[in-house]
């Protein structure tokens, strides 16, 4: 009984928030200080853990906002705002309702269902009111500064910006939220030069997010990042001549060859799981990628006892007080608060419908690009496919995909969103062609 007065205590207060503070403000007030707002509520209050305690409060009211800018149109008519994300992510957000009925861990779960909602809504919010620039073009300037306030504070006061961690953290609550906010600041910076406007903000977020990177000491967040760069080099090669373009992937591919061929005649056998292992021991990895195989197969198990519909979003990671206590027990090392593979949390959250919905939402965002790179945008279409191969990559051995609180979620629900926007814009174009050309045939 507490629990269902709380909920509708904070969706009341929520509600008002939502309703209150957007019509205290002119709309060309909103569209320059939203995304400054949007950021750092979002930025500051995801990635730690899942959204709880104080945090909901104004996570709520954030969500509410978001609702509240997409529901309502040019002409100041309210409506649903389908068209403002994809089919199979509402599907997905569906789905994760619905598992709130048979989740072990209902209450949990309701609030991780409206976070997951909720950080959906506000990056297709902050598309909206980019307008016709792109949305990572407009939260470029506070992302940079968020970084650069993070380097200039660790580094000036070290117990507080390293904490103890064989890493750096910033002003974050852990080092690799500091990476993926990082990231995320390198992705702007080079959407703005791709936009070709504001050279030096573009270069200023690249710098800022490299050195984030680099000083996090977050293997994940490198990783993500040099899937980026080489997204970033793919885009370089697209202005190059035919030539130099050839030229340029044959000096990058000749070393490697001349490497395993070399390694292949020294040891005497195909030398790829020789180079798996050094890469690994490179970075401080086992070739048990630090206890994640024994972490996998515990989960698969886990799996096998709800194969179809899964346990219910957000109804198993709640350490030893919930489902995951079964897995926790069995590990020397944690506790996780994660499968350490996305596709096995959602599998095991939302069973088989979420994981064809999730690739569903997928190819949806591939289709979208394609359409784009046809359209003749093409170094837009290669940075965008570039988050997407990077967080796909990245929940191979972690997890951030549908996880209400975590920032790589939130980037990539951005991209989405923005990528969306810009298909409807080309579809709406296209259409409007045609009809123009249509116009004096039906006169005649």
């Amino acid at each position: 009984m507490f629990g269902l007065i709380f909920l509708a205590a904070l969706f009341g207060g929520a509600l008002l928030a939502g309703l209150l503070v957007p019509s205290l403000l002119l709309p060309t007030a909103i569209r320059r200080w939203a995304p400054w707002v949007f950021l750092l509520a979002a930025v500051g209050l995801l990635g730690g853990g899942d959204g709880g305690g104080p945090r909901a409060y104004v996570l709520s009211a954030l969500f509410v906002y978001a609702f509240l800018v997409l529901a309502r149109t040019e002409a100041g008519q309210w409506r649903w705002p389908t068209e403002a994300l994809p089919l199979p992510l509402w599907g997905l957000m569906l789905l994760a309702v619905v598992s709130i009925s048979w989740s072990p861990l209902p209450w949990e779960s309701t609030k991780r269902v409206i976070q997951f909602g909720g950080v959906a809504l506000v990056a297709a919010a902050l598309v909206r009111l980019a307008g016709a620039r792109s949305v990572f073009e407009s939260i470029t300037l506070p992302l940079s500064l968020l970084v650069l306030l993070s380097i200039v504070l660790g580094l000036a006061l070290p117990a507080f910006g390293q904490a103890g961690e064989a890493g750096f953290r910033g002003i974050t609550t852990h080092k690799n939220v500091f990476g993926q906010m990082a990231t995320m600041t390198f992705v702007c910076g080079a959407a703005v030069l791709v936009a070709g406007h504001g050279r030096w903000r573009g270069w200023t977020a690249i710098l800022a997010g490299v050195a984030g990177v680099l000083l996090s000491g977050s293997a994940s967040a490198q990783l993500i990042f040099v899937g980026l760069a080489g997204i970033g080099g793919l885009m370089l090669l697209n202005g190059l001549q035919p030539v130099m373009r050839l030229a340029v992937v044959l000096g990058i591919l000749a070393p490697f060859s001349l490497l395993v061929l070399g390694l292949t005649i020294s040891r005497g056998e195909l030398p790829f799981e020789y180079m798996w292992n050094e890469g690994l021991a490179a970075i401080g990895r086992s070739n048990t990628l630090t206890g994640r195989t024994q972490l996998w197969a515990l989960m698969w198990n886990e799996t096998q006892h709800h194969p179809w519909l899964g346990i219910g979003y957000g109804g198993f990671w709640n350490e030893l007080e919930g489902p995951s206590r079964n897995v926790i027990l069995q590990l020397n090392w944690g506790p996780p608060t994660q499968a350490h593979n996305g596709y096995l949390d959602v599998y095991n959250e939302m069973g088989v419908p979420g994981i064809l919905l999730l690739l569903a939402l997928v190819v949806s965002q591939a289709r979208n690009l394609r359409s784009l790179w046809l359209a003749g945008d093409q170094r837009y279409a290669l940075l965008h496919t570039g988050i997407l191969l990077a967080v796909l990559t990245y929940n191979i051995p972690e997890s951030s995909l549908l996880r209400s609180a975590h920032l790589l979620w939130f980037l990539l629900a951005l991209s989405i969103a923005d990528v969306q926007a810009r298909s409807r814009g080309l579809a709406g174009a296209q259409g409007r062609r045609m009809a123009d050309r249509s116009l004096p045939a039906a006169a005649v």
